[in-house]
This record gives structure tokens, C-alpha cells and sequence, in this order.
């Protein structure tokens, strides 16, 4: 159980928390929800004992394991950082090992009393490590490792050589294998694609302990909320059930407050007015008496603050339209870095007014496949070929288009030199920008600030042809559903990179899945697509494809042997995709993922020869 009892936090003037109250029980999955800036962060910092309340308590029962934005204390290797999860039964082992070692000796069993004594001693220490799965560790460490989407190769990588991305699933890993009696994330799916997202909804749906979670992830609080607690004006409300029950619940709460407040203004307005009366009567005992009744009533009045629901509004409004169907037409996409083949060859084409998801793996290439479209990265080779009137706008997910050393108006002012100082102030205010904040340099805002200003530089430049790479990155529930909106109503054409399957659900058209260098093409919806790796297509359900170059003719090769190698390649990857559906159904049965991911591992290693067999095929 994890209790916070009449918590109180300032931050200067502003009062963070008023008296907060609120009760997560054991085995709640609970999600801590509210706008970007409402004090989620520092909330869970209070909790796990990082930062003192002003006033107040925080009562937890049993251990807490907290996943925060740091990344730190690795281990030598990625193997050993998830192991050391279980530091305590490795001493366990090492102890036994040191006690079976010492019974072998002369001087021990040629001495009864002792002998017994040490054969006392191991057997309770065997006990405790088989009770707590000390042979598990192995298995535990390996299979938590495959569902973060690290492989085999990995594991004996110093973790100081990954990526920020891979650094975050490595220590959530490790969190995972301690499992905790309370496991407290702070946007855990950030960093992790979607196949890495599935896995972990899974695991934590069987979780058996208590989840406290503060993500912007609306499916995985959709799929897997039994709790939602609200950070909201300053105030705690805990609503338990589904995250549909909870936005349901909230409405009625608003409605109320509303209610409440409309009643409470007219009442003072009422007053205000006989006192008037009274004045003018020249009935000053009445009037002086009314006003001590209304300053009563006014001191007793709780003012209930409300966050801001709609973080900003986004309408992006291209100066024309394409005049051609087809957009952009591209060939023969190939980029290596070093000695690793990003993108093979890739084909594709983009009809005017389509809106397109791009997923795959980490490390798959798409953000590299955006900015080649873009024209932020050269590469190797390909054939680019926009429609007439076609003007792209690009939304980079390290926002690269934005100048760190200029402040906000002087941002927007390279956009636009010749507009007035209102209009920039006006377009920047809707963004949630305001005041002072106008003159901050771009170098010091936070992701989510960074994200809505790259949109409001967007609005300002708007392209018909948008490339957006991770646009709902480091954005609250609110400005994700702003930015659906506005790209649901926008006139042109779409091309997106997103993890986000609520984002992907509710604007994508058509998918373009990138894997191990080549795009394959599922003509549908997100949801769709899932139904199709479910293995339950509809009749309505499209069908994916690989890319194809228009007017590229077929090559000359041995179609039998190639007839041959594709069989083996569809079993491999259907044998791939039923290994996945197990490793999800059974997420917290660590012996059991252990084996399921090396098959798996094996598979895939099997596939990629036989790849690049049906490569070598097709080679003239």
C-alpha cells in the first residue's frame, strides 16, 4: 500500500501541492496523470525520498523500485547490470560454493560436530536460494533482456557504449528484475518501440505488485489502468477503475465545480446588489451587516483551481495544394553507416492527401529514411522525385530546425522576418508561451516546451507536404490529442515516424513498416495491421507488401531456388511471430520467456542468412 497523507510542497510562491490525500492499494496499476508542468515528477521524487515535503507524509508498505529519467549505476557489462538485480542470491551462491568447498576438506569431515554444524548451515542456505529462485537468475536476466529488445551480442557491451534510448530500456530491465512491492515508472515507453511497448503492457498487466506509473502513453493506461490518479490544480483525486471511467468521472467532477461556482457567483452577486440597495437607502447598519455576512461567505469559499485541459491548438494551413496525385516518388533508397546497411534499396511512393505511419524496431532506419526525404541527411544512393508545387516542412525529433542561441520571438522571426512583434507574441501565446517566457532562449526549454515550439514554427511555415519524426515525444495527454486534431484536419499530406499507437490509431491511413533495411507496405489503418500479425484478418483487411520500384523490370534468376528460399524465409518469419505471441502471453513466467527468447534469437539469426541469401539471388 502506498498512503500520502496532507502533503504540501511549495516552489517558491506557487503552491505545488495543497493538502493532498490519496490511497493506492496493493496490487492497484495506478497512473499518475496531469498536465506537462503540474509537479508529476517531483510528486514521485517526494515518494521515493529524493525530496522533502514542505508538510505532510508519504507512507509506503514494502520496497520501492523507481525508474526515473536518469540513467546511472550500470553494471560492466548489459548482462550484469540486469544480474546485479539480484545481487543478494549471487552472494547466496558464492557463499554456498565457498561452504561446499570447505566441507570437501580433511579437517572438516574427519570432524562430526563441525561437519553437522556446516551441513546445517548449507541446508538453510540452499533453502532460501532455491525459495527466492537463485537458478532462475540466469534465465530471469536473459529473458528480461530479449523483451527490452536487447539480442544475445549485447549482453557483454559495456552500457556506457549505448544509445540514450537503449541506456533507458537497459535500466528499466533491471528495475524489472527486481521486481519491487512497488514499482514506481516515470515514462517508461519512452525510448522503446512498439514491439518493446508491447512486451513490457504485457508484463506489467500480470505484475502482481503495485504500479505507479505517470505516463502519456493512453493505450497502455487504456489496456492496463485500474487506478488513475489526477494531479490537477494544485489538488489529488483518485479515481479507481479503467482509464475510460476515469475521463468519464472527471467530467462529471468538472461539471460540478462549475456548477458549484456559477451558483456561488450569484449568490455574492445578489448580495453585492441589496447591499447597493441598502447604501442608497441610506440603511447603512443593514448594508454594513450584509457585508460582514458576504465577507463570511467569501472567506468560507473554496476557489477549486482547474489545470488548463487543452494544452495549445495546432492549424496548419499550407500556403497551396500539390496539383499533382503523386507527391513524392522515391527509388532505391541505400545508406550505411560504417560498415552496417541501413536502408536496401528502399521503394516508395506518396499519394497526395494520405497520411502515413512509419514503424519498426529501433535502430531500423526510419528517422534516417525521414531525413533523406527531407533532405536533412544525404544518402549513399536513391532518386527523389517530388510533384509539382510539392513544399515539405519537416519536424525533427531532436527539433534540429531550431537555433538554441536565439529566444523564442527571434525563433520565429527567421520564419517570418516581417511580422510585427504581436503576431509572434499572439502565435506563441496560443502555444502556451507567455510573457517573459517569450524571451527565453531556445537552448533551456524542456522536451515538451521544445516540442510545442517546433509546432508553432510549423503553423507559421506550413508545407503541404509534412515529414514528422516523433511528433507526440515529450507531450501530455492533452497536447498529443491537439496535435491528432490538427494533423486529422490538415488539407496535405503526412509522413510520420511514431511509437505512439494511440497517435498511429487515430491519424494514420497506411503503413510503411521498416525492418532489417527493407519497407514492406500495409495498405490499412494501425488497428488493422494488429488484427493482421493477430493472425484474425477480416475480409476488409489489406494485405502487406513488399515495396516495389514503378517500371523496375524482373531480374533474370533461378526462380526455383528463389521460389525455395522464400518458403523458408514466410516459415521462418511466421515461426518468429508465433514465438512472439508467447513470449507476450506469458510475460511473468521468467523460465519459460527464457527459453521462448532464444529460440526466438535463433530464429532470427536464421532468417537474416536466409535474407541475404534471397539477396544474393536477386543480384545480377
Amino acid at each position: 500500500m502506498l498512503e500520502i497523507q496532507e502533503l504540501e510542497k511549495f516552489l517558491g510562491n506557487r503552491d505545488l501541492f495543497h493538502q493532498c490525500n490519496v490511497r493506492i492499494h496493493p496490487g492497484d496499476k495506478a497512473f499518475l496523470v496531469g498536465i506537462n508542468g503540474s509537479g508529476k515528477t517531483t510528486l514521485l521524487k517526494i515518494i521515493t525520498g529524493q525530496t522533502l515535503p514542505d508538510s505532510g507524509s508519504v507512507r509506503a508498505g514494502g520496497s520501492i523500485g523507481y525508474l526515473d529519467q536518469r540513467l546511472e549505476n550500470f553494471g560492466p557489462t548489459v548482462y550484469a547490470t540486469v544480474q546485479n538485480a539480484f545481487a543478494w542470491l549471487l552472494e547466496k551462491e558464492e557463499e554456498l560454493t565457498a561452504l561446499q568447498e570447505r566441507i570437501s576438506r580433511p579437517e572438516v569431515y574427519n570432524d562430526e560436530a563441525l561437519m553437522i554444524r556446516l551441513l546445517e548451515q548449507m541446508d538453510q542456505l540452499q533453502h532460501t536460494f532455491n525459495t527466492y529462485g537463485g537458478y532462475r537468475v540466469d534465465a530471469v536476466t536473459r529473458s528480461v533482456l530479449h523483451g527490452m529488445g536487447f539480442g544475445n551480442d549485447d549482453f557483454q557491451r559495456d552500457p556506457q557504449t549505448l544509445s540514450g534510448g537503449q541506456k533507458n530500456r537497459l535500466a528499466l530491465a533491471r528495475l524489472i528484475a527486481q521486481s519491487p512491492d512497488i514499482m514506481i515508472l516515470d515514462e517508461p515507453t519512452n525510448h522503446l518501440d512498439i514491439r518493446n511497448i508491447q512486451w513490457l503492457e504485457q508484463f506489467l498487466r500480470q505484475y502482481p505488485k503495485t504500479l505507479l506509473i505517470v505516463s502519456h502513453d493512453r493505450k497502455l493506461m487504456e489496456n492496463i489502468a485500474t487506478r488513475i490518479v489526477e494531479l490537477d490544480g494544485g489538488n489529488l483525486y483518485s479515481y479507481s477503475g479503467s482509464y475510460q471511467h476515469y475521463l468519464e468521472q472527471r467530467e462529471v467532477r468538472y461539471k460540478d465545480i462549475q456548477r458549484n461556482q456559477q451558483a456561488y457567483e450569484e449568490k455574492v452577486r445578489k448580495e453585492e446588489e441589496l447591499i447597493r440597495r441598502l447604501k442608497s437607502w441610506r440603511n447603512h447598519t443593514q448594508a454594513q451587516s450584509r457585508q460582514k455576512q458576504l465577507e463570511r461567505l467569501q472567506n468560507a469559499h473554496d476557489d477549486v483551481e482547474i489545470d488548463q485541459k487543452k494544452s495549445f491548438s495546432t492549424r496548419f494551413t499550407p500556403e497551396y495544394l500539390p496539383s499533382a496525385q503523386t507527391v513524392l516518388k522515391a527509388s532505391h533508397i541505400t545508406k550505411t553507416y560504417g560498415t552496417t546497411p541501413i536502408l536496401r534499396g528502399i521503394d516508395l511512393e506518396v499519394d497526395n492527401g494520405e497520411r502515413i505511419g512509419i514503424i519498426g524496431p529501433n535502430g531500423s532506419g526510419k528517422s534516417t529514411l525521414l531525413r533523406i526525404l527531407a533532405g536533412a541527411e544525404e544518402a549513399d544512393s536513391a532518386t527523389i522525385h517530388l510533384g509539382n508545387l510539392v513544399r515539405i516542412s519537416y519536424f525533427s525529433q531532436e527539433h534540429r530546425e531550431l537555433n538554441p542561441q536565439l529566444n523564442l520571438i527571434q525563433q520565429l522571426r527567421e520564419i517570418r522576418p516581417l511580422a510585427t512583434d504581436q503576431e509572434l507574441r499572439t502565435l506563441l501565446a496560443k502555444y502556451q508561451f507567455r510573457g517573459e517566457e517569450h524571451f527565453k532562449h531556445v537552448g533551456v526549454l524542456s522536451g515538451g516546451e521544445l516540442s510545442r515550439l517546433s509546432f508553432a514554427c510549423l503553423e507559421m511555415d506550413c508545407g503541404n507536404l509534412l515529414i514528422l519524426d516523433e511528433p507526440t515525444n515529450h507531450m501530455d495527454i492533452e497536447g498529443i490529442e491537439a496535435v491528432i486534431e490538427g494533423i486529422r484536419e490538415f488539407p496535405g499530406t503526412v509522413l510520420a515516424v511514431s511509437h505512439d499507437r494511440y497517435f498511429l490509431e487515430n491519424v494514420c491511413t497506411r503503413l510503411f513498416i521498416i525492418n532489417q533495411g527493407k519497407l514492406e507496405i500495409f495498405r490499412g489503418s494501425y488497428q488493422e495491421y494488429q488484427d493482421h500479425l493477430k493472425g484474425s484478418p477480416t475480409d476488409s483487411t489489406p494485405a502487406t507488401t513488399p515495396s516495389e520500384e514503378p517500371g523496375r523490370k524482373t531480374k533474370k534468376v533461378d526462380r526455383y531456388k528463389v521460389a525455395s528460399v522464400e518458403e523458408e524465409i514466410a516459415e521462418l518469419e511466421e515461426r518468429i511471430a508465433r514465438l512472439e505471441e508467447k513470449i507476450e502471453n506469458c510475460a511473468s513466467d521468467f523460465q519459460r520467456l527464457g527459453t521462448l527468447s532464444e529460440e526466438r534469437e535463433s530464429a532470427k539469426a536464421a532468417l537474416e542468412e536466409k535474407m541475404a541469401q534471397w539477396e544474393s539471388l536477386h543480384q545480377v
